[in-house]
């Protein structure tokens, strides 16, 4: 996750993702909240992996309502 010195998750992707799929533990969730706030590559990370995921959310609807 994020170390205590504000540097980028080495994990940037799966952090993202449990980020947007409320899997982060709090601490690290909070932690990752602040570091997004002043780093461009992990906002635009963090964008990437919600658009993704609200996509494939969004297909799973139709899917299921038979779309």
């Amino acid at each position: 996750m994020v170390p205590n010195g504000g540097q980028c998750p080495v994990d940037l992707e799966d952090t993202a993702e449990r980020y947007c799929m409320d899997t982060l533990p709090a601490l690290d969730r909070a932690a990752f909240e602040r570091h997004v706030e002043s780093c461009a590559a992990c906002a635009r990370a963090l964008r990437t992996t919600k658009d993704y995921i609200d996509a494939m959310r969004a297909a799973a609807r139709q899917i299921r309502s038979g779309e």
